[in-house]
């Protein structure tokens, strides 16, 4: 069943990707004892201000989100890493513009495949891969 969520902005976006696709989690900085969680995926709560984002196995805690944040729905060459990753784990990939000019990124794996539309190529394949792991945003 796909989630809606309601994104304030590009960043949003991009954490929405890292986390349901690159299984980065969110760490607790310890400094703050009143922090809470930067983005709770049942709610689509976000709070940039408190708490850091980093891989997995680099543990580090403290540093800005935006450090090491890849800028997925506004950077080509940042969302086309996850393209490659995708498809070395067997997925196909493709993108091109509809009549109307609107960017359209399409992932298939198997029997499966998602669409994505936006303005722009990084935004449709972000809405891709997150229709991939049954998220829809919304603005």
């Amino acid at each position: 069943m796909e989630k809606t969520v309601a994104v304030k902005d590009s960043r949003h976006i991009d954490a929405l990707v890292a986390v349901s696709s690159l299984n980065w989690n969110w760490f607790r900085n310890v400094r703050d004892p009143n922090w809470h969680s930067i983005l709770d995926m049942r709610t689509g709560s976000i709070d940039w201000e408190l708490v850091s984002v980093v891989p997995d196995e680099m543990h580090l805690m403290g540093y800005s989100w935006d450090w090491k944040l890849p800028k997925f729905s506004t950077d080509m060459s940042a969302v086309w890493t996850e393209v490659e990753r995708l498809v070395e784990c067997g997925h196909s990939f493709d993108l091109k513009t509809d009549q109307h000019g609107r960017w359209i990124a399409s992932l298939k794996k198997d029997s499966n495949g998602w669409i994505g539309s936006a303005k722009t190529p990084p935004l449709a394949i972000c809405k891709a891969i997150l229709a991939m792991n049954q998220i829809c945003i919304a603005f």
